[in-house]
């Protein structure tokens, strides 16, 4: 696993890789309304890929967030993220998405902007979802 990008030296520590992958699997599990889940196309590589087009610092906050989110669960549940079973980490996740606190709720929006970002982006989803965006099909948009 490149986890890299571009270059050489890895974007993301192996915990972070770990946080991000069970991040990923919660988030978007396999089957649903498609076949394919986060597990299927090679999440860490295509975000460190995507996040090494922004500036060192955006890069380094998306870091220091899988963290927060890993230990956003401890003093709900007495356990980080990565140590809760796979249902406890999915209720965990819906309640920080419906919390009224706005700017919390916005940490981990942010977070999962980006995983979504990069899994319906890949083509083999946008096939199976029947999309084909309009700037890939080379004709004009609207005609």
């Amino acid at each position: 696993m490149n986890t890299g990008g571009t270059s050489s030296r890895p974007l993301f520590t192996k915990r972070e890789q770990k946080i991000l992958t069970v991040l990923a699997r919660t988030i978007i599990p396999p089957g649903g309304g498609i076949t394919l889940g986060a597990d299927d196309i090679q999440m860490v590589d295509r975000l460190a890929d995507y996040l090494r087009r922004f500036p060192w610092f955006f890069r380094i906050g998306y870091r220091l967030l899988l963290h927060l989110v890993n230990l956003a669960a401890l003093p709900f549940t007495l356990r980080t993220f990565l140590h809760l079973p796979p249902d406890r980490q999915t209720r965990f996740l819906e309640k920080w998405e419906a919390n009224r606190i706005h700017p919390w709720r916005q940490i981990f929006l942010f977070a999962k902007m980006l995983i979504l970002l990069i899994f319906y982006s890949e083509p083999r989803v946008q096939q199976e979802l029947g999309y084909q965006p309009e700037c890939t099909t080379g004709r004009r948009p609207g005609t």
